[in-house]
């Protein structure tokens, strides 16, 4: 994806983010970095996890380079999550809290908006309340249990999604 294309996307979807939980947009949208999975999970968890997006508080998002925002709206709900992140950092959210709960609590703010991003476009239905896959874009049933993670996480890549 181009640079204007990934700004215009960017600017999209902080202005619905905005729209949908009042927050202030931002003076200036983050920089937003496609790094190897490796590289994620070293952000992000320090060891194997099912990460695809992070935001770090020096204004980047970090995107698993498997996704591609552009052309997969589930790939576009990771991004709509961190920029959620962005969003509750810049306003200030949940400051009255400790650590933990704060991070609790945004977590779950962005999993809500991402949720509803997922409805709008009538891709909910693949998920879980957890938003784990549940059904690939054909119909086929998730194996729950599943030892390998990445797996159900192929809907983030795919084009069918």
């Amino acid at each position: 994806m181009d640079v204007l294309s990934m700004k215009a996307l960017v600017a999209g979807l902080l202005s619905w983010i905005s729209l949908y939980t009042g927050y202030e947009l931002p003076g200036k949208a983050p920089d937003i970095v496609f790094a190897a999975h490796e590289k994620m999970e070293r952000l992000a968890c320090q060891d194997k996890c099912p990460v695809l997006g992070f935001f770090h508080p020096s204004r980047v998002i970090y995107l698993d380079i498997v996704l591609k925002p552009e052309t997969n709206l589930c790939a576009q709900s990771v991004l709509v999550h961190e920029l959620v992140h962005v969003m509750q950092h810049d306003n200030g959210s949940f400051y009255d809290y400790d650590a933990h709960t704060r991070w609790i609590l945004r977590e779950k703010e962005a999993l809500i908006v991402q949720r509803k991003f997922l409805a709008k476009h009538g891709r909910l239905h693949l998920f879980d309340r957890h938003l784990r896959l549940k059904r690939t874009s054909n119909g086929a049933e998730v194996r729950a249990g599943s030892t390998d993670w990445r797996l159900p996480l192929q809907t983030y890549f795919g084009r069918d999604c």
